[in-house]
């Protein structure tokens, strides 16, 4: 089955990866980067992989005050107020990894949309939902 919102992040991420990688890959390296930010697992791997039919992808909207209070709960925090205005309106990306929210693509757009005051703004997110038992360490 299709998931059209897991391709709509996939191809955010194409349109502003600089490394001209995979986006599928590229998306895998952001999940492993806000996972082990502060705790990499001991045998030092530099890769997670995932399996794209063991992600639930859903689409919602959230306040600018809700995502605010998600991103200074993260480990690694981006205080950057300055996205790309190209892409200003494009969703924020969160992986749910057992019950526990990362951004992997929005923070810069977050802090900019913070600065303007509106904390009841809404903002599109793209949900991706996988089980760690999925997450294939390399």
């Amino acid at each position: 089955m299709k998931d059209e919102i897991l391709d709509n992040t996939l191809e955010q991420i194409s349109n502003f990866n600089k490394s001209n990688a995979n986006p599928f890959e590229e998306f895998c390296r952001l999940v492993f980067k806000a996972i082990y930010t502060v705790n990499p697992p001991s045998d030092n791997p530099n890769k997670i992989g995932i399996k794209k039919e063991n992600i639930i992808s859903k689409q919602e909207s959230k306040t600018i005050g809700e995502l605010y209070l998600l991103k200074e709960r993260m480990p690694a925090k981006h205080y950057r107020n300055s996205p790309c205005l190209l892409g200003i309106n494009n969703p924020i990306v969160i992986v749910c990894i057992d019950g526990n929210e990362f951004i992997i693509d929005g923070s810069n757009r977050i802090n900019y949309w913070f600065g303007k005051g509106d904390l009841k703004k809404l903002l599109q997110v793209n949900f991706h939902e996988v089980s760690r038992h999925h997450l294939i360490v390399k």
